[in-house]
């Protein structure tokens, strides 16, 4: 394979189906005349945080500080093969260029403005259309058209 469309978990997740002496690389899709999303990167992030009704909040803190430590943080990156939040902890080599291009962006939106969350439309509705115009089986225009006709049939079966 040369080429898939996924995020960053990808070098991760196939990691133990690469062939030996692959890289995994990133690159930004291209800017377009006039493009809304130029210089746009979709970014994924997780985070933690302490509910105000912890009986332990002081312990929490100090785990939290110990995740978000440099140390901890460099483990994420060289075992998980995931971006450390910390900037100045090194991104693992396969996610360099997204870090590069994320930290540079002017615009930044939740992975596909947070649709992986909404249950099956997913599966249902964005999956089918996306293919179909990867497959130049619809126009840009009629992807917008289908995606916006099937999202509101599909929520109002809900």
């Amino acid at each position: 394979m040369t080429f898939l469309l996924q995020g960053s978990w990808v070098p991760d997740e196939t990691g133990t189906l690469q062939a030996p002496g692959f890289q995994a690389s990133y690159f930004p899709f291209p800017d377009v005349e006039n493009g809304q999303g130029n210089s746009m990167v979709q970014l994924g992030a997780l985070g933690w945080s302490i509910s105000k009704r912890a009986k332990n909040p002081e312990g929490a803190q100090q785990l939290l500080t110990y995740l978000q430590g440099a140390e901890t943080q460099g483990r994420l990156a060289s075992q998980a093969n995931s971006i450390p939040a910390q900037s100045k902890v090194p991104a693992p080599e396969g996610l360099a260029g997204f870090r590069s291009e994320a930290e540079q962006a002017q615009q930044v939106t939740i992975t596909d403005d947070n649709a992986p969350a909404v249950g099956q439309w997913w599966d249902k509705v964005m999956t089918p259309s996306i293919t179909d115009l990867l497959n130049k089986k619809v126009t840009p225009e009629e992807f917008v058209a289908r995606g916006k006709e099937q999202t509101v049939q599909y929520w109002k079966n809900q």
